[in-house]
């Protein structure tokens, strides 16, 4: 019989979905640890918490980075956490991606390799100056969940857009730590969800290469 997934859901006894919360408005002052002017600032903040589940909501449009290091203080206390660094949107119009291609090394999201969940169907996730989203080095199939979002790639000539003038060494959707994909809507991407440890209920259009 065909092998059935459900997940990636954790089930233990909580009396609250999220351990910790904290926003993302790039207008307002910074307040510790209720809100910060960057993805990394409050990655860092409830990391060194060593919250299991957070919550960061970033609240005004614009594009955002997850670039965050193995060089800041804390980030090995989400390695044996048993939740997800949770990131949403309470408004339209929010990019996580780069915003310029450096080079390859750089083109990363989630360095720090936590194991995330994109959730929202206001939240996009932008490839065209990203290779790949980590996943955690510490637990196999731990990748990243997309959850509800868009996953596009805003280059002139999407997923046939050139990277040093060739095809991108890891095509456009690549996501390691076999990622899970629930009500996803994809645009213009390669190679989307090849390794995925699950894929349902997304919208596919314009991609192209391995797609499952």
């Amino acid at each position: 019989m065909q092998k059935r997934v459900i997940g990636p859901y954790l089930f233990y006894p909580a009396e609250e979905e999220f351990t910790h919360g904290v926003t993302v408005p790039l207008s307002q002052p910074a307040v510790a640890s209720v809100n910060y002017h960057s993805l990394d600032a409050a990655a860092t903040y409830v990391t060194q918490l060593g919250s299991a589940n957070p919550l960061i909501t970033i609240d005004e449009p614009g594009l955002y980075e997850l670039t965050i290091g193995s060089g800041v203080p804390g980030i090995s206390l989400r390695t044996d956490l048993p939740g997800r660094l949770n990131i949403t949107t309470s408004t339209p119009d929010v990019t996580i991606g780069r915003a310029a291609k450096v080079n390859d090394s750089t083109a990363n999201i989630n360095d720090a390799r936590y194991k995330l969940r994109f959730v929202g169907t206001n939240l996009t996730l932008d490839y065209r100056y990203v290779l790949n989203i980590n996943g955690s080095s510490a637990d196999k199939g731990q990748g990243a969940w997309f959850d509800g979002l868009n996953v596009i790639s805003s280059a002139p000539l999407g997923n046939s857009e050139l990277w040093r003038g060739t095809v991108k060494p890891n095509g456009v959707g690549s996501v390691s730590g076999a990622a899970w994909f629930t009500e996803v809507k994809v645009t213009e991407l390669t190679n989307f969800g090849n390794t995925a440890n699950l894929i349902r209920g997304c919208e596919q259009d314009r991609v192209a290469g391995n797609i499952f």
